[in-house]
């Protein structure tokens, strides 16, 4: 039905990033270039802890919310850091006492103020980063920082699919030609500290909890 269809978009990729243990050990074709960089062992995560710096978005929450229940699934300790811009009555944030439930933590933070985000994580360690917030190198440089002090097995990033340009031929692919954009800049940044880390390049993000239902389910409708 429609409906499981746009449960499974999100899902499975909420799923990959959460595997990401077993999908980092050698190539894929969605993978950016630099991806190559993650080392090529197979990465446990058993007793790992996983931090995700989530962004207000409805599309992202939505990413974020699967996200750290796939990782509570597989026995992670979870941090969800949520930017304090957030409109907390809106889904998917208006469900987040499922994941405290579940056994995340989810820190309120100003993820604007570094100094915030150093604050709330001060004495922290973690494994494993997903970052579903930077746009830009101003707004990833805190974490990353951190994340490197850490050790982290891999940063995760959720990237996006804006930086190719509107020409790129048909089917496209991770090597077409993209444009320097502030995402493009974070993927840039993270590989020259040297962190091990992988990009993720969604093109529209969706699924039963995003906040944007109206239109997409008078689209699927449709179909």
């Amino acid at each position: 039905s429609s409906g499981m269809a746009r449960f499974a978009k999100v899902v499975l990729f909420s799923a990959f990033l959460a595997g990401s243990a077993h999908a980092f050990t050698g190539p894929a074709s969605f993978l950016p270039r630099t991806a190559g960089r993650v080392a090529a062992t197979p990465l446990s995560l058993h007793m790992d802890a996983a931090l995700i710096v989530q962004n207000k978005g409805g599309g992202h929450g939505e990413i974020g919310f699967q996200l750290a229940k796939q990782l509570r699934e597989k026995s992670l300790d979870v941090t969800l850091m949520q930017d304090s811009a957030t409109k907390w009555d809106k889904p998917p944030f208006c469900y987040y006492g499922e994941l405290e439930q579940a056994g995340v933590e989810v820190l309120n933070v100003d993820l604007s103020q570094p100094d915030h985000i150093q604050g709330a994580l001060q004495g922290r360690s973690y494994t494993h980063v997903f970052d579903n917030f930077a746009k830009n190198v101003d707004t990833v440089s805190a974490v990353a920082g951190l994340a490197r002090s850490w050790g982290v097995k891999n940063f995760a990033y959720v990237s996006s699919a804006g930086m190719y340009e509107g020409d790129s031929p048909q089917p496209m692919t991770e090597f077409n030609q993209n444009k320097q954009t502030g995402q493009r800049s974070v993927e840039q940044y993270l590989e020259s500290q040297g962190l091990p880390y992988t990009a993720f390049r969604p093109q529209y993000i969706y699924g039963p909890t995003t906040n944007k239902r109206d239109y997409l389910d008078w689209f699927f409708d449709r179909v």
